[in-house]
C-alpha cells in the first residue's frame, strides 16, 4: 500500500459510496482504543453519497449516533490524523450501491451504541459473549453492517465483532490511499 499526502478537495472526485474515513483520535476515548486494539486508527465511517456526505456513529460535534453530514464540515473540525481508504476494483465490481444505500439510511439516526463498546472489550477477554443490543452502533460495527448489506464483507461474524483496527487491516483497498489530514504516518494495514 502507498501512502499519499493530498488535500480532500483535491481527491474528493476520486471518492464513492462506501470508501473508509479512518480517523486517529487525540482525546481520551481514541487513545484508549488505539491501546486497546493496538492501532493509531480510533474511529471510522464512510463516504456515503457524491454529494461529499460521510456517515458515521460517533459522540462528537454534537452527534451521538448514526449521522450523514458534510465531510469537509467535520474534517474541519477534527483534531487528529485522517486517511482516506479507496475500496479495491475486484470489490467496487460487487459492491450493491443500492443496498449500501438502503443499509445506511436504515442506520441514519440510530443512537450510539455505548453498550456494543463494552460488549466489544468483553468479548476480547471471554469470546463466546454476544452482543445483544442492536438499537444503537458504534463506528466499527455500522461500517461492517452497510459493507455486508452491500456485499463487502461476508456474514461470517457479527458488525458488532469489528473494531476500528480490523476495518482498517481488511484486504479490500486499493493500493493507493490518501492522509488528508495530520502529520504524514503510513498505516499498518494489508
Amino acid at each position: 500500500m502507498f501512502l499519499h499526502q493530498a488535500q480532500y478537495s483535491d481527491i474528493k472526485a476520486l471518492l464513492q459510496p462506501g470508501d473508509l474515513f479512518a480517523f486517529a483520535g487525540t482525546g481520551t476515548v481514541s487513545e484508549l482504543i488505539q491501546e486497546f486494539t493496538h492501532s493509531v486508527v480510533s474511529h471510522v465511517g464512510n463516504v456515503f453519497d457524491q454529494d461529499g456526505r460521510m456517515i458515521q456513529a460517533t459522540t462528537l460535534n454534537g452527534h451521538d449516533g448514526v449521522a450523514i453530514s458534510h465531510t469537509t464540515d467535520e474534517l474541519i473540525r477534527y483534531p487528529g490524523r485522517v486517511w482516506i481508504l479507496r475500496l479495491a476494483a475486484d470489490i467496487r465490481s460487487r459492491f450493491n450501491a443500492a443496498a449500501y444505500e438502503d443499509a445506511c439510511l436504515a442506520q441514519a439516526n440510530r443512537p450510539y451504541n455505548y453498550q456494543g463498546i463494552l460488549n466489544f472489550a468483553w468479548r476480547r477477554v471471554f469470546p463466546w459473549a454476544k452482543d445483544r443490543g442492536r438499537h444503537g452502533m458504534f463506528c466499527s460495527q455500522r461500517t461492517a453492517d452497510a459493507w455486508m448489506s452491500a456485499g463487502v464483507l461476508p456474514r461470517t461474524k457479527e458488525a458488532s465483532e469489528y473494531s476500528p483496527a480490523d476495518i482498517v487491516g481488511l484486504s479490500i483497498y486499493d493500493r493507493d490511499y490518501f492522509q488528508v489530514i495530520g502529520e504524514p504516518m503510513e498505516l499498518a494495514i494489508h
